[in-house]
């Protein structure tokens, strides 16, 4: 009979210690997903975009450019990263998030659930953002979401 109690004391330690082991990595894999890395590098005289537009959670391979890429001839900048997760899902994330951080979307259009494009507004600050589903050769995608902000990159 004890050596029945020193066994369920020995599968009860360990039951407890995976448990809090697992708790641990999903805290950690829950405060990993809820940040989003740091910027690569903004260069000389561009803003850094996460200080102003709400970036969805699990962005990764971040790039940053001196000009508006649906238009040369605009001044402005084009910040883009990666998400693993589909179009449609990042799309539903921004519908709730802009609002919710005071941006006001003036257009909305979506085409085959696998792009979508807003222009939003907050405080004067105006800009365009592309989400867009990229299907890979492997039966996988990605999603590229693009900031668009136009005007004269201050010095």
């Amino acid at each position: 009979m004890k050596r029945i109690y020193k066994v369920f004391l020995l599968i009860l330690f360990i039951g407890i210690m995976l448990g809090a082991g697992l708790l641990y990595a999903r805290y950690q894999e829950n405060n990993n997903e809820n940040k989003v890395e740091e910027v690569v590098s903004t260069g000389p005289n561009l803003p850094d975009p996460q200080k102003y537009y709400p970036l969805y959670p699990k962005g990764r391979e971040k790039d940053i450019s001196q000009n508006n890429a649906l238009d040369q001839e605009v001044p402005g900048f084009r910040y883009s990263y990666l998400v693993d997760d589909l179009a449609s899902s990042v799309n539903i994330w921004y519908q709730t998030e802009l609002p919710e951080q005071g941006w006001n979307i003036e257009k909305s259009e979506s085409y085959e659930s696998v792009s979508f494009e807003y222009q939003a507004t907050k405080d004067n600050d105006t800009v365009r953002i592309l989400i867009e589903q990229i299907n890979l050769d492997d039966d996988k995608s990605l999603t590229r979401v693009s900031f668009f902000k136009p005007g004269e990159i201050e010095n």
